[in-house]
C-alpha cells in the first residue's frame, strides 16, 4: 500500500523537469516572437495588415508609416479606401478592385497587382502590392506594398526613346 502511495505523488524531479521544459518553450516562443518583429521591421517594403472586419490597418512597419506619410498610431485610424484615389490607373474603382483583389486572397490566391495609393500628403503613389491571407478565425491579409515611382518612370523614359527611334528611322527613311 505504502508503494502504490508513493507511485501516485509526482515526483519533484519530474515536476523540475516539467518547469524546466515549460521555460524553455516559454523562451522559444518569446524569441520566434521577437524574430518576426525584426523581420516585418527590417523588409525593405512597407507591410500593414488590413482587418477585413474594421477595414482599418493593423500592424504597419515603419516603412508603411514612410510610404503613407502617417505615424504608427494614425495609420490605425485609416485603411486601404481612405488612402487611395477614387479610381485607379487602369480607371476602375478603387472599392471594387480592392475588393475583387481581396477575395482573391481570400480565396487563398496571393494576388500581385499595381495599386495607386494616396498618401496622406495627398500625393498618389504607384505601387505594387502582394496580398496574402492570414490563417485564423479573424479575416484578415497582409499587404506588402513597394513604391514603384522609378520603375514607372524608367518605363516612359523607354517608350518615350522608343517612339523617337521610331520617328528618326521613319525621318532616314524618307
Amino acid at each position: 500500500a505504502i508503494l502504490r502511495i508513493y507511485e501516485k505523488k509526482p515526483l519533484i524531479a519530474d515536476q523540475v523537469a516539467v518547469a524546466v521544459q515549460n521555460a524553455d518553450l516559454y523562451t522559444r516562443a518569446e524569441n520566434a516572437v521577437k524574430e518576426s518583429q525584426l523581420l516585418m521591421e527590417y523588409a525593405p517594403e512597407a507591410i500593414v495588415v488590413v482587418d477585413l472586419e474594421t477595414g482599418l490597418f493593423v500592424n504597419p512597419n515603419a516603412n508603411a508609416e514612410k510610404l503613407y506619410g502617417l505615424a504608427q498610431d494614425e495609420l490605425a485610424l485609416v485603411g486601404p479606401a481612405q488612402m487611395s484615389p477614387p479610381r485607379q490607373s487602369d480607371g476602375r474603382d478603387s472599392s471594387e478592385k480592392a475588393q475583387a483583389k481581396i477575395n482573391e486572397a481570400m480565396q487563398g490566391s496571393v494576388p500581385v497587382f499595381e495599386w495607386m495609393l494616396r498618401n496622406a500628403q495627398g500625393r498618389d503613389i504607384p505601387c505594387e502590392v502582394r496580398l496574402v491571407r492570414l490563417p485564423g478565425d479573424h479575416p484578415r491579409v497582409r499587404a506588402s506594398i513597394t513604391d514603384i515611382t522609378e520603375r514607372k518612370r524608367l518605363e516612359e523614359l523607354t517608350t518615350q526613346r522608343a517612339r523617337q527611334q521610331e520617328m528618326l528611322n521613319m525621318i532616314t527613311h524618307k
